[in-house]
C-alpha cells in the first residue's frame, strides 16, 4: 500500500490554518480497518464529528424559510474552507466525502 497520499493529507490538515479553520472538521487521528474484499489492514482518518452536514440542515423547516443572504453566508463558507484547504496544499483532485 501506498502511504504517501495518507501522510500528505495528515500533513496538510495539521497545518494551523486549516485546523484552527470554523468550516473544517479536525482530523482526531488514524485508525485501521479492514477492507471487506481482501481482508486487509487499511488505514482510515479519524474526523471530529459535525454536530450537522448540510443536507441534514437544507430538510429542516427552518432553513427552507432562510434569507438569501443566509444562504449566500453558508456558501461563502463552504468556498472559504474548500480555498484554505486548497492554498495549504490538497489537491484539486482530492474528492471530499463524508458518510
Amino acid at each position: 500500500m501506498d502511504f504517501l497520499p495518507l501522510i500528505s493529507e495528515v500533513l496538510i490538515l495539521s497545518q494551523p490554518p486549516i485546523y484552527e479553520h470554523p468550516h473544517i472538521v479536525n482530523l482526531e487521528g488514524i485508525c485501521w480497518e479492514i477492507e471487506p474484499r481482501t481482508e486487509k489492514a487499511v488505514p482510515a482518518l479519524v474526523f471530529e464529528k459535525a454536530s450537522w452536514d448540510l443536507q441534514q440542515y437544507m430538510n429542516v423547516s427552518e432553513s427552507k424559510n432562510m434569507s438569501i443572504d443566509d444562504r449566500l453566508k453558508i456558501c461563502a463558507d463552504i468556498g472559504s474552507a474548500i480555498m484554505t484547504l486548497h492554498v495549504h496544499g490538497l489537491s484539486s483532485q482530492t474528492v471530499h466525502r463524508y458518510s
